[in-house]
């Protein structure tokens, strides 16, 4: 019999353990009953370049499950999930190519079942392996790079109206290649159970587990790490926005989760894509998908080419650019639906549209017996104008904003930004600038409206006279301020003799002094008298305001 020294036997385990062979990974999660969820793993893996013994020991994902409350695994865990068999990804993303290349990547699936009790914030369920293929272009070392790929569960009693959440789901599995200056056109969108609204970007990934523990298992194979979890190191000059070579750049519309890029260099290329759903205007979740893409030089005979997406404002007649390659036919839809005749066989056609919109221009060429499409996006718009409401309310101390409703609205004002629309603001007495910034919804398209409001001093018409002669005669007989707005100032008037008695008092702008004194209704004699006003604005947005003065009566 064989024998191989120790030594060698432990050499030889962790190159199987930790070989490189991870392409790529998402979780998700839907609530089923009660506190239960199902919990899902998707696994891509590298079936041509990884190491055998490795994809073996991956029959088994390990789970770890933490409260989100204070970052502690959870009694049990980490769980033991068994895969079911491979779904090989085949797809091409290319018709007419002659020698694709040599790629193949599995995709792996692990489903288990978690009681989730509620009360703990919310649960973070990782998957941490090591490690990502030694060639990748754009992570510094990468084959000491492991992977977490991660997602939370949200406590059902932070959510909007308490309900459990499902996570959104990715529509699609990613081409298993991408050729060099071949644009792909990839419907990265997702489908929430929810019916939550759903927001894409890029995202920078997670490391997990290393070289030393490929496959911690919080025991004698190391422990895993505790969220916060650390991120992945780029090569520069990439960056989770910029994380492929490529003219022009990766993309995703945040709306439509359509993903964009012509790739103009070889190499394999980590990038991260997330979907974050929110409830009421609440972030609840998100599903985050880190994947590897493969690119290769192709020998293409046939390629579709359009110009890139398009945003166009105030024109309707719209050329289209075509720099497809190998072509010897053209087939354009336009994208107009209910109508038959928006086609066109021209390398270079025009077409002019009837009404804004977002359309989905599709050009399919044809060589010999091989045939090819792209579809691209069309926004057309146009400039949102509308009209700017600006009404001063109350007491000239708050601004009322409301702008055009079939449009987004920006308000800003003295400068700064506001939120909503219409939208009411206190200031102070002074000119200020409102300004108003239109975006239109589907191309972009913008306008903008300002004007300075003038907020007077509450003062500004106060009057107050200096003689009164009290009587019968209808004429002159009391004292009263005059220019006042019950409705928008707090003030108050005293009236003092010679001798700093107070003989009246009242914080009632429809009071007037008749002459007499407050409690007894005697008549003061003529002579002068002092009087002290102080004023305030309701809203306190200003210092009180003290006026002195003097008052003669005669009789």
């Amino acid at each position: 019999m064989l024998r191989l020294p120790f030594f060698t036997l432990i050499i030889l385990f962790v190159l199987r353990t930790s070989a490189t062979h991870v392409v790529g990974g998402e979780i998700n999660y839907k609530h089923t009953t009660a506190d239960n969820y199902q919990v899902q793993l998707d696994l891509f893996i590298d079936c041509l370049n990884g190491n055998p013994g490795a994809i073996a020991d991956d029959e088994y994902a390990l789970f770890y499950v933490f409260t989100a409350n204070d970052n502690q695994l959870i009694a049990g865990a980490p769980f033991k999930v068994k895969r079911a068999a491979p779904n090989r990804l085949v797809k091409l993303n290319y018709n007419c190519i002659l020698n694709a290349p040599n790629a193949c990547v599995d995709h792996y699936v692990y489903l288990t079942q978690l009681n989730l009790p509620a009360g703990k914030g919310g649960y973070i369920i990782s998957f941490q392996r090591c490690c990502r293929n030694n060639s990748i272009s754009n992570l510094a070392n990468p084959g000491a790079q492991g992977a977490n790929y991660w997602t939370m569960i949200p406590d059902p009693n932070s959510t909007p109206n308490e309900l459990p959440n499902s996570s959104a789901f990715f529509n699609e599995l990613p081409p298993n290649f991408l050729c060099t200056n071949a644009k792909l056109v990839f419907n990265h969108s997702a489908t929430d159970p929810d019916g939550d609204s759903l927001v894409y970007s890029l995202f920078h990934p997670f490391m997990g587990a290393n070289n030393s523990h490929p496959r911690p298992d919080n025991g004698i194979n190391g422990k895993p790490d505790f969220p916060p979890f650390p991120l992945i190191n780029w090569q520069t000059p990439y960056d989770e926005f910029n994380p492929i070579a490529g003219s022009p750049p990766l993309a995703i519309d945040p709306v439509t989760g359509r993903l964009t890029l012509t790739p103009n260099q070889t190499g394999q290329f980590v990038v991260g894509i997330v979907v974050k759903e929110y409830r009421n205007g609440k972030l609840i979740s998100e599903t985050k998908r880190d994947y590897q893409f493969n690119v290769s030089e192709c020998n293409l005979t046939l390629l579709p080419g359009t110009a890139s997406d398009q945003r166009i404002c105030n024109d309707k007649k719209v050329l289209f650019a075509n720099n497809s390659i190998g072509a010897t036919r053209y087939s354009w839809d336009f994208g107009v639906a209910g109508v038959l005749d928006d086609t066109s066989n021209l390398r270079y056609p025009d077409y002019e549209y009837a009404t804004p919109g977002i359309y989905k221009v599709k050009l399919k060429v044809f060589r010999s017996n091989c045939s090819d499409s792209v579809i691209s996006e069309l926004r057309l718009g146009t400039k949102a104008r509308g009209q700017a409401d600006i009404q001063k309310e109350q007491c000239a101390l708050t601004v009322k904003m409301e702008g055009s409703s079939n449009a987004i609205c920006q308000w800003y004002f003295d400068g700064n930004p506001l939120s909503g629309n219409p939208v009411s603001i206190k200031t102070t007495p002074n000119v200020h600038l409102a300004k108003v910034v239109y975006v239109d919804t589907v191309a972009g398209c913008n306008d903008s409206f300002e004007q300075a409001v003038d907020l007077e001093v509450i003062d500004e018409e106060l009057k107050l006279a200096n003689v009164f002669t009290p009587g019968d005669d209808g004429f002159n007989d009391c004292f009263k301020v005059y220019g006042l707005d019950a409705s928008c100032t707090e003030w108050e008037l005293k009236v003092f003799n010679r001798w700093g008695e107070k003989v009246w008092e009242t914080s009632d702008v429809k009071d007037c002094w008749n002459g007499k004194v407050n409690n007894t209704g005697a008549a003061v004699p003529e002579g002068h008298y002092f009087y002290v006003l102080v004023m305030q604005d309701k809203d306190h947005m200003m210092d009180k305001k003290v006026i002195n003065g003097s008052i003669t009566i005669i009789r």
